[in-house]
């Protein structure tokens, strides 16, 4: 075994562990996408749908949380290794780094967004990006129209 190869046996072995764990979670299946209800309107909805993204991995094997990230700017050069591990010191692991770097259109966070939405009157919000099947664009729209500091104000003085 050359030099080299002992410096990155660790990282090889660490990467593996990630992309074996990724794998796995990909092949369990998702749990059942939250509906926006009376119970849960739509202010609450995003929060509950941001958190089943996180336990849902696309197609890619990433985590689906990268489609309705805010910075849709990917960077273009990876940042430096932390020591010893397969992804940058900044990120703390494999899943954050592809959340973090992985380009935000998606079909399959679309068509959540169209089982969340489907018989309400929030489906309307999503329909024009029925064709493209984009996913972050769908996301933003929703967000836009519905979730601003004016619409929590509103939600705060209803439950008042």
């Amino acid at each position: 075994m050359t030099p080299g190869n002992v410096r990155w046996d660790p990282v090889i072995k660490s990467f593996t562990q990630h992309w074996k764990s990724l794998k796995d979670h990909k092949e369990e299946s998702a749990p059942d996408t939250p509906k926006i209800t009376k119970t849960l309107t739509v202010i609450k909805w995003t929060e509950a749908f941001a958190a089943f993204l996180n336990c849902v991995i696309g197609t890619r094997t990433i985590p689906l949380p990268y489609v309705i990230c805010e910075d849709e700017a990917v960077l273009n050069v990876a940042p430096a290794l932390a020591t010893n591990q397969p992804y940058g010191a900044e990120f703390g692991s494999v899943e954050v780094e592809l959340i973090a770097r992985a380009s935000h259109g998606h079909a399959k966070v679309y068509y959540h967004l169209e089982k969340a939405t489907r018989m309400t009157v929030y489906a309307a919000t999503i329909k024009p990006f029925q064709c493209a099947k984009d996913g972050c664009v769908a996301w933003r729209a929703m967000v836009s129209q519905y979730i601003g500091e004016d619409k929590w104000c509103m939600d705060l003085k209803h439950q008042d």
